[in-house]
């Protein structure tokens, strides 16, 4: 397992320790004048500014360029700019720790949330990385991926009307070649393909409404819907120019994606044997197991 698929599964909670992660080495309980004791383990020739004593080192920017690229994926990085918030920071920082806003209750809590979020990540991310997935465990994903996919695709078009009692009549209009179907769709169907004869081009059926999705993948090619199909929009009649088999991807172009399926499960499954071994006490709120631990493995991804 490399290290960018524990990286991508653990960005979002590592966005909360952003002020946190680039001050740690300048973070101290004295005044804001009061030199950083790390400076004196710094090398000089890799400090690129100190702020009342306390260094930014070239460590720091790349670990802050780094963390920038995470969060804001494109962003353009230019050091200088980094260098220059990395200072502003420093200063506001100095700035709270010498009024002792670190020693009150709402940031002890933020800080002990984001302390939390840092652990998660990286603990995630660890696991993630550990990970050796087979070939033989993404085939079966990937075929278990496929098997529950509709392969087909589907051209129709359709004439939608506001009740079924002039649909049934209007069927009855259709000739059975279905060659007046566009012009009828032009003359009487409210929907927005009315204009274009009612054609709806090719689609999958998990991208249309259930009900007419359930009556096409029914009809043959070049048939006409017999009764009208009644959905959320109103009713349908449907003529089905078209089916073809939809090109899937192959196993090694999906090979990613799956790496990425099958991690998530197997972390999922591994906070699912935490919570079972963990003792575990819900008091003043319902939380089931399940939703309990989507959440925690997902955090703010």
């Amino acid at each position: 397992m490399n290290y960018r698929l524990g990286t991508l599964a653990a960005t979002g909670l590592i966005s909360l320790t952003l002020l946190a992660g680039c001050n740690d080495k300048g973070k101290t309980d004295a005044p804001a004048s009061t030199p950083d004791s790390a400076a004196a383990s710094v090398s000089e020739e890799d400090i690129l500014a100190t702020v009342n004593g306390s260094p930014i080192t070239k460590e720091d920017i790349v670990a802050f360029m780094q963390l920038k690229q995470q969060t804001q994926p494109g962003t353009q990085m230019n050091p200088g700019l980094l260098l220059n918030e990395m200072i502003n920071t420093k200063l506001l920082v100095q700035e709270a720790e010498s009024k002792g806003i670190q020693d009150t209750e709402e940031v002890k809590r933020m800080l002990k949330m984001q302390r939390a979020a840092t652990l998660v990540s990286v603990v995630v991310r660890d696991y993630l990385d550990s990970l050796e997935l087979s070939d033989e465990e993404l085939k079966a994903e990937y075929d278990a991926q496929i098997a529950g996919v509709d392969k087909d695709e589907y051209k129709a078009s359709h004439i939608l009307l506001e009740n079924e009692e002039d649909a049934k009549n209007l069927i009855t209009q259709v000739k059975p070649d279905a060659s007046n179907f566009a012009d009828l769709a032009k003359e009487k169907s409210t929907g927005p393909s009315a204009k274009d004869g009612g054609d709806l081009g090719w689609f999958s059926a998990r991208s249309m409404v259930p009900e007419f999705a359930d009556a096409v993948k029914a009809m043959n090619k070049g048939e006409v819907s017999k009764t009208p199909v009644q959905s959320e929009f109103g009713w349908h009649i449907i003529y089905l120019e078209d089916v073809r088999d939809i090109p899937l991807p192959s196993f090694d172009d999906s090979k990613e994606r799956l790496k990425l399926i099958v991690a998530q499960k197997k972390l999922q499954e591994h906070i699912a044997e935490l919570r079972e071994k963990a003792n575990i006490e819900v008091k003043g709120m319902e939380a089931p197991a399940e939703a309990a631990a989507d959440t925690t493995a997902t955090g703010n991804q």
